[in-house]
């Protein structure tokens, strides 16, 4: 079973966070993006970010993952892979 779940806490700060965030874009039905995501070495030591949260306000309604989706970041302490 595939699964948006993060089953541990993570620290976050709102200052000066590990993974950059905020970024958007505007998408026509159908269409593909790639949204870049910075890493901030120093921050991510101190509060390494768990994951990412993508977030639409029009998903299907019938999909597992309604409004948000949890993209996990590999390289965080917490990683057993």
């Amino acid at each position: 079973m595939i699964s948006d779940s993060i089953a541990t806490t993570a620290r976050f700060n709102a200052f000066g966070s590990a993974l950059s965030n905020g970024q958007f874009l505007s998408l026509a039905p159908g269409e593909r993006a790639a949204v870049p995501v910075a890493l901030n070495p120093v921050e991510f030591a101190v509060t390494p970010a768990l994951g990412v949260m993508v977030v639409t306000l029009d998903n299907a309604n019938s999909s597992e993952h309604r409004q948000a989706m949890l993209l996990r970041v590999h390289g965080a302490e917490e990683d057993d892979d």
